[in-house]
């Protein structure tokens, strides 16, 4: 696979992952801010004190980082191991 379609895939993938992702929104009075989390990813939490959309797409954007990291973490490890099979 070339790379443009392999990170086409890699891309497609990851938004497919991010719809199965569940993401909420509430106001924090202690924030005075609209706070956005998801249960999937509690370590990332987004306020934002004008717009609970602003919030949630903020987030949305954070998770889908942590996503292609995973991904591409992934990818690193079995081509290493790929490689490391036919050293062998």
């Amino acid at each position: 696979m070339n790379s443009k379609r392999h990170s086409r895939a890699l891309l497609d993938e990851i938004e497919r992952q991010l719809l199965g992702v569940w993401f909420d929104v509430c106001w924090s009075p202690l924030d005075s801010a609209y706070l956005a989390f998801s249960v999937e990813f509690p370590a990332l939490t987004v306020t934002n004190a004008l717009s609970p959309s602003a919030a949630i797409d903020t987030l949305d954007d954070k998770i889908r980082k942590v996503l292609l990291a995973e991904a591409n973490h992934r990818t690193r490890r079995s081509t290493s191991t790929a490689i490391s099979f036919a050293q062998a």
